[in-house]
């Protein structure tokens, strides 16, 4: 379980670099889903985010010296 909380930012930032790529990919192309998937996975990966913030996941539980 403990391994899953500290694993949880890792899979943020990979999640948050493939929405980066995919949007980018469909502005090169012209896609016109461009602002569809822009809002949604904006929306979907800023409230990952945003969870990850409040429960304070993959942070230290030992106070520091």
């Amino acid at each position: 379980m403990q391994q899953n909380a500290r694993s949880a930012p890792t899979v943020a930032v990979v999640v948050s670099m493939v929405f980066g790529l995919v949007v980018a990919l469909l502005a090169v192309l012209g896609s016109s889903w461009l602002t569809v998937v822009a809002l949604v996975g904006g929306v979907l990966v800023g409230v990952m985010w945003a969870v990850l913030g409040l429960t304070g996941a993959g942070r230290s539980r030992e106070p520091r010296p």
